[in-house]
């Protein structure tokens, strides 16, 4: 990235390794630097979309599996 900060294809493989690698949060950062440098590209907003909803699901585990209301 450092040779070709504009190439969101980058940003994509890097988000999808990174989410292959179970690293949710930084799979985000990629994604979304993939959409901000092309918001057309569909690929890269459902990554993004993906990524960020296996990001909301793994913060709200802990609740889960607390049980019952919290005091």
């Amino acid at each position: 990235l450092r040779i070709a900060p504009g190439l969101w294809e980058a940003y994509v493989n890097l988000g999808g390794a990174a989410m292959a690698q179970g690293r949710v949060e930084e799979a985000v950062e990629h994604f979304a630097g993939a959409v901000r440098l092309n918001p057309r590209d569909a690929q890269a907003r459902r990554a993004l979309k993906a990524a960020m909803e296996a990001a909301r699901t793994r913060a709200l585990r802990p609740l889960r599996l607390g049980g019952g209301d919290p005091p």
